[in-house]
């Protein structure tokens, strides 16, 4: 994410790759984390 800043307004924005969700509101159950959690990982290996 770069820094603390980024990676704060990144949990609170609409994500494309997340169907439009906001990641933050996903991390309230086991599913939701999972799906963050693959999103983050297709960023990181350029799988968008």
């Amino acid at each position: 994410m770069g820094n603390d800043g980024l990676a704060a307004d990144w949990l609170t924005q609409p994500a494309l790759g997340l169907g439009g969700r906001i990641p933050c509101s996903l991390l309230g159950d086991n599913e939701g984390y999972r799906q963050v959690i693959e999103h983050l990982r297709r960023l990181d290996y350029g799988v968008y």
